[in-house]
C-alpha cells in the first residue's frame, strides 16, 4: 500500500503512475527473460503477477487495464491477419473445419465425461469443457510470429485450430446462458424440455444472423478497403496511413461485433482485408509498435488474475489440474490435426502449442457466472482453481512452444537421414533456390543505376520502396520477366526501408547482402540504423553508400564478381600453373561426379542448424564446407586449419564448369584432372 501511495503522490493524470509502473515492470522483467533466452511474453505475464492486486498491489484498476488489454488483443489479431491472406486462409480450410472442430468437440466431450463420472452435473460439466477447449490465440500467435513459424506446417495447423475456436466462442456465448437458465429452472423434465425447445431455434437463428452480417461486412469491405489503403499510401504520409489503418481495424472489428463475433476475430478479418493490398508489408510495420505496447498490457492483465496465495495453499490441485488439461488438450489437438492429414510431428507440435487455456475462457467464465454456472460446479473454489490453472498454463506456453520446436526439428532430422538430399534453407537464396538474393533498400536514382549491375549477375533482387510510380514500373518489369541473360528474378515490396518488418518481408534476414540505396546520406543512415538495431536483420554484407558514388559502385561490383569466385581471367592448372598458384600439388582428388553431389551437405552447418548458400569440396582431402557467401564460411576455415587451400564447387547450378579455386593465392584454376 505504501508503494501505491508513493506512486499516487504528485500532480499526475488519473492512473498514470499505475500505468508507468506496469510498463516499467513489463520492460524490466521482459528484458531479464530475453537475457536468459526466454520469450518476453513470459516477462509480461510475470509483471502482471508481481504488480497486480494479489502481488504488490501497485495496479488495482482492473477496468482500466482490461480496456487497454482488449485494445492489445485487437491489434495483435489485426497484425496476424495482415501476415496472412484470404488465399492462404482458404488453403487451411481443411485444418479449420476438421482439426479445429475435432479439437473443440473432443475436448468438451472428454472433460464433460470425466466430470460427470466424478459426480458433477452435466450442465456444469459441459460448461467446464467449453472453458478448457479454448486456447490462447494471442499468446500462441505472438510466439509463432516471434519465432517466424507462422508460415510453417505446425504454424498453419495451429492457426486453423485457433480460428475454429474463435468461431466456436460465438456459439458458446449463446449456449452457456441456456445451460444456466435450465439449471435455474431445475432439472425437471418440463423445465428441460422448455429450455431445449426454445434454445435450439434461437441458437440456429443467432448463428445464421452472425454469419450473414460477417459475410456482408467482408464482401463490402473487400471491395473498399484495399482501394482505400492504396489511395492513402500514395500520399506517402506515415501519419495519415497509420490513422487509416487503425480506423479500419477498429471499425471493422466493431461492425462484426454487432453480429456477436468477438472483437479479436473481427480484427483478424480486418487484417486479412489489408493483406489483399500491395502495401500490406508497410501496414504491418507501421502498426507493430502500437501492437507491442498494448499487447504487453494484455499479457500483464492475464498475470494480474493469478492469486499466488491460492497456488501456494493448493499446489497439488493446481499442478495436477494444469498437467491434466495440458496432456488432454495436446492429445486431442494432435488427433484432430492428424485426422485432417497432418504429419505426426506437426500434429504433436500443434497439440503442444494449443495445450493451454486461453483468454477468451475468462470472457466465457464471466458469462457462465452471470447464468449461475461455475467451473466444475465447485462454486468459488472452482473459479479460483480455474483462474490459477489457466494462468499457469499460459505461463508454461513458451516452454511448450520450445518443446514443439524440438519435436519438429527432431522429426525433420530423422526424415532427412545422413544421406538425404534435403538440406536446411539456403541462406541468401531467392526464388530460384540456387541463386543468392540481395535486398535493395530504397529505389531512387542511385538504386536505379545499381539495379542494372545486380540484374546482370546470377542474383535474385528484392527491392523495398514506397515510391508508387517507381514501384509500379518495377512490378510491370517483373511481371513481364524482363531480365538480362543469366540474371535472376526481381521482386518488389512496397514498404518503408526504415521499417524492419518491410525489410524482413523482402528477405533481408537471410539475404547474401543488403544494399542501402537512398539518395541522401541522412536517409541512408536511417536505414543503416534500422538494420543494425534489429537482431533479426543480420545480412553477411551491408553496403551503405558514402560520398563517392564511383567508389561505392566499384566496391559493389567487386563483391558481385567475387560472390561465386569466378574471376574474369582464370589461369590454366597445367604445368605452368605454379606461376600463378603455388599450391597446384594439392589437386589430389579426381573431379566430383555429378551423381555424388546430390547428397552432400555442410556437416558443421547441419550440426548447428545453420543454412548456407553454396558448398565447396576440398580438392586434397574431400572435406565439404560452405562458401564465403555463407555466414559461417566453413570451407575457408577448413582450408586454413588443414592447410588445404584448393576447393572445387559442389552445386551444379553455379556458373562456370571445371574450375577449382585457391583461397591462399586468390586464384581460379581451370583444372583438367583425370578420373
Amino acid at each position: 500500500m505504501m508503494l501505491r501511495a508513493t506512486l499516487a503522490a504528485g500532480d499526475a493524470l488519473p492512473r498514470l503512475p499505475e500505468m508507468v509502473a506496469l510498463l516499467l515492470g513489463c520492460a524490466a522483467i521482459a528484458f531479464a527473460c530475453v537475457k536468459v533466452g526466454v520469450a518476453p511474453i513470459l516477462g509480461f505475464l510475470l509483471a502482471g503477477v508481481l504488480l497486480g492486486p494479489f502481488g504488490l498491489g501497485v495496479v488495482e484498476d482492473d477496468a482500466m487495464v482490461a480496456q487497454l488489454a482488449e485494445v492489445g488483443v485487437v491489434l495483435l489479431l489485426f497484425t496476424i491477419g495482415i501476415e496472412f491472406s484470404l488465399e492462404k486462409l482458404a488453403k487451411i480450410s481443411r485444418l479449420i473445419f476438421i482439426a479445429g472442430a475435432a479439437q473443440v468437440i473432443g475436448t468438451v466431450a472428454a472433460v464433460a465425461a470425466v466430470l460427470v463420472v466424478a459426480g458433477v452435473g452435466w450442465r456444469a460439466a459441459v460448461f467446464t469443457g467449453c472453458l478448457v477447449s479454448l486456447s490462447s490465440t494471442a499468446i500462441v500467435l505472438k510466439l509463432l510470429a516471434g519465432e517466424r513459424r507462422t508460415g510453417s506446417d505446425e504454424g498453419q495447423a495451429t492457426l486453423g485450430v485457433l480460428i475454429f475456436q474463435d468461431l466456436a466462442v460465438v456459439a458458446m456465448v449463446l449456449v452457456v446462458p441456456m445451460l444456466g437458465a435450465a439449471t435455474s429452472a431445475g432439472d425437471s423434465a418440463a423445465g428441460g424440455a422448455d429450455g431445449g425447445a426454445g434454445g435450439v431455434p434461437a441458437l440456429l437463428w443467432a448463428l445464421a444472423k452472425a454469419g450473414g452480417i460477417v459475410a456482408a461486412v467482408l464482401l463490402l469491405a473487400r471491395r473498399i478497403v484495399p482501394a482505400v489503403i492504396e489511395r492513402v499510401a500514395r500520399t506517402c504520409s506515415a501519419e495519415v496511413f497509420l490513422l487509416t489503418l487503425v480506423a479500419v481495424c477498429f471499425g471493422l472489428a466493431w461492425l462484426t461485433s454487432l453480429a456477436g463475433v468477438s472483437l479479436a476475430l473481427g480484427a483478424f478479418l480486418a487484417g486479412l482485408l489489408i493483406s489483399e493490398s500491395r502495401f500490406s508489408h508497410h501496414a504491418f510495420g507501421e502498426v507493430m509498435p502500437l501492437q507491442v505496447l498494448f499487447s504487453a498490457v494484455f499479457f500483464a492483465s492475464v498475470g494480474m488474475r493469478l492469486d499466488p496465495g491460492f497456488v501456494w495453499a493448493n499446489p497439488l490441485a493446481v499442478v495436477g489440474c494444469v498437467l491434466a488439461l495440458v496432456a488432454l488438450k495436446a492429445l486431442v489437438t494432435a488427433a484432430g490435426v492428424r485426422l485432417a492429414g497432418g504429419r505426426w510431428a506437426v500434429a504433436g507440435a500443434a497439440g503442444l502449442l494449443t495445450a493451454q487455456v486461453g483468454e477468451f475462457a475468462f470472457v466465457l467464465q464471466a458469462t457462465g457466472a452471470a447464468a449461475g454456472l461455475t467451473p466444475g460446479g465447485a462454486a468459488e473454489r472452482g473459479v479460483n482453481l480455474f483462474i490459477a490453472a489457466t494462468v499457469v498454463s499460459m505461463l508454461a506456453t513458451p516452454l511448450l512452444s520450445a518443446a514443439s520446436r524440438k519435436l519438429v526439428g527432431a522429426a525433420g532430422s530423422a526424415d532427412r537421414g545422413p544421406g538425404s538430399a534435403e538440406t536446411p534453407a539456403v541462406r541468401g537464396s531467392g526464388g530460384g533456390g540456387d541463386r543468392p538474393r540481395v535486398v535493395l533498400a530504397g529505389y531512387g536514382e542511385r538504386a536505379e543505376s545499381l539495379l542494372g549491375l545486380l540484374r546482370s549477375s546470377p542474383l535474385d533482387v528484392s527491392v523495398v520502396t514506397l515510391d508508387p510510380g517507381r514501384a509500379s514500373t518495377l512490378e510491370a518489369e517483373a511481371e513481364r520477366e524482363l531480365r538480362p541473360a543469366g540474371g535472376g528474378a526481381l521482386v518488389v515490396h512496397r514498404g518503408s526501408n526504415t521499417r524492419a518488418e518491410a525489410l524482413l518481408a523482402a528477405g533481408a534476414a537471410d539475404a547474401a547482402a543488403v544494399i542501402v540505396a537512398d539518395d541522401t546520406p541522412e536517409a541512408a543512415e536511417a536505414v543503416r540504423h534500422a538494420i543494425e538495431a534489429d537482431p533479426r536483420l543480420t545480412p553477411p554484407r551491408l553496403f551503405v553508400p558514402g560520398g563517392d558514388d564511383a567508389a561505392f559502385r566499384r566496391e559493389l561490383a567487386a563483391w558481385v564478381a567475387g560472390l561465386h569466385h569466378v574471376p574474369a581471367e582464370p589461369v590454366d592448372a597445367g604445368p605452368g600453373a605454379s606461376a600463378a598458384c603455388t599450391h597446384a600439388e594439392m589437386l589430389r582428388l579426381p573431379p566430383l561426379p555429378g551423381a555424388a553431389r546430390a547428397g552432400l551437405v555442410c556437416p558443421a552447418c547441419v550440426a548447428a542448424g545453420e543454412p548456407w548458400v553454396h558448398l565447396r569440396r576440398c580438392a586434397a582431402c574431400g572435406a565439404v564446407g560452405c562458401c564465403d557467401a555463407s555466414p559461417n564460411r566453413h570451407a575457408r576455415a577448413h582450408a586454413r586449419a588443414a592447410e588445404h587451400p584448393i576447393v572445387e564447387p559442389v552445386d551444379a547450378g553455379e556458373p562456370g564448369a571445371g574450375w577449382v579455386y585457391c583461397y591462399e593465392d586468390d586464384t581460379q584454376l581451370l583444372a583438367e584432372r583425370g578420373g
